[in-house]
């Protein structure tokens, strides 16, 4: 039942605008179980390269997952009553949380099966396909940013520009924010390095001799 319905969300057979009243604790349930079976999926991958450790993720993905909705959802919401927004957060927060959980449920599970599978064959075969479905996994990402867009200009009911900005906003913010820090640690890494080698180079003198 609940498969169905994700596939009907990931394939637009289901729009945003028709999931627009989807409350607080739907969202959350459909959320929860996509997450628990990636988990599920992972644990055996991992137990299959010798990581038992790896079903952690049961736990671990919900409270994830759900604590990523709230936070982006919370951000995106407030940005949505700047530009005039009039839904309700919990309902906004249902919705994110049953597009997260269509695409969790679905592409998520597939991957994470393939993966599992692919430990058969080592960690290097392992390692390869999680590269392969990390590349497919962007494109994915750029599906879920549309479905967000839209159902955040049905359940806000913002113009479909406003619905852009209030999800790409925080989007550009968080890039640049994340390329400036890539920087500093690069500048930092660089700095420590030679001083490293200044150092060495005066303790040894030119070309490494004794002074």
């Amino acid at each position: 039942m609940f498969f169905n319905e994700w596939i009907e969300v990931l394939l637009f057979k289901k729009k945003p605008a028709d999931i627009a009243a989807t409350s607080l604790e739907e969202g959350l349930k459909n959320l929860a179980i996509a997450a628990v079976i990636v988990g599920v999926l992972q644990g055996i991958g991992g137990a299959i390269l010798g990581d038992f450790g790896a079903f952690v993720a049961i736990i671990v993905n919900p409270i994830v997952s759900i604590f990523i909705v709230f936070a982006a959802g919370l951000v995106f919401h407030i940005l949505s009553m700047i530009f005039g927004g009039k839904g309700s957060f919990t309902n906004y927060i249902g919705v994110l949380a049953m597009i997260d959980a269509s695409i969790t449920g679905t592409l998520g599970v597939l991957f994470a099966l393939i993966i599992a599978l692919a430990g058969f064959g080592g960690i290097g075969t392992a390692l390869i396909v999680g590269g392969l479905i990390f590349f497919v996994g962007i494109l994915v990402y750029i599906w879920q940013i549309v479905l967000t867009v839209l159902a955040t200009e049905a359940v806000q009911k913002l113009s479909r520009g406003k619905a852009i900005a209030v999800i790409l906003l925080p989007l550009l913010v968080g890039l640049v924010i994340g390329i400036i820090l890539f920087f500093l640690m690069a500048a930092v890494l660089l700095a420590m390095a030679s001083a490293i080698f200044s150092g060495m180079g005066g303790a040894t003198g030119f070309a490494g001799l004794p002074l």
